[in-house]
């Protein structure tokens, strides 16, 4: 929802402040209004950008726990935390993809399928189950 005055428009809103017979101070005052707002305008575009710069293109995240139930355990399916506060924060996350290296350099790689509860967990799939060993290492998010 852009606005932009054009040349026309900005003389038409001088022409109506002149039918009213107002000083030119005040048709002066009319056009710096208008450029002011233009300004504001391409400032927060500006913010908008640096804002979404500073989003990470990797993150990390902790292996918390296998996704189980209170007698099964789901082998390929992980609960990670990301450091996220919320179900909203957690839910940025789905549809990346997650890497677990090992100590010996074997990369597992997975997706994040969703989030778990209202307090930031996510859950992901990989492709193989990861090791016992693997909880409580990190997890590259990319």
């Amino acid at each position: 929802m852009e606005e932009k005055f054009s040349k026309e428009q900005k003389k038409g809103i001088i022409k109506d402040i002149e039918k009213e017979n107002r000083v030119p101070e005040k048709i002066a005052v009319a056009e710096e209004a208008l450029d002011e707002k233009a300004q504001l305008k391409t400032e927060v575009k500006k913010e908008k950008k640096a804002s979404l710069n500073k989003i990470k293109k990797s993150a990390k995240g902790k292996v918390i726990q296998f996704r189980r139930g209170r007698k099964t355990i789901h082998k390929r399916h992980f609960l990670l935390d990301v450091g996220a506060s919320n179900r909203k924060e957690a839910e940025k996350f789905v549809g990346k993809h997650v890497e677990w290296k090992s100590g010996a350099g074997k990369v597992i790689k997975g997706k994040i399928s969703s989030a778990h509860g209202n307090k930031g967990l996510i859950r992901a799939i990989f492709e193989k189950g990861l090791p016992g060993q693997a909880i409580t290492t990190e997890v590259e998010i990319k």
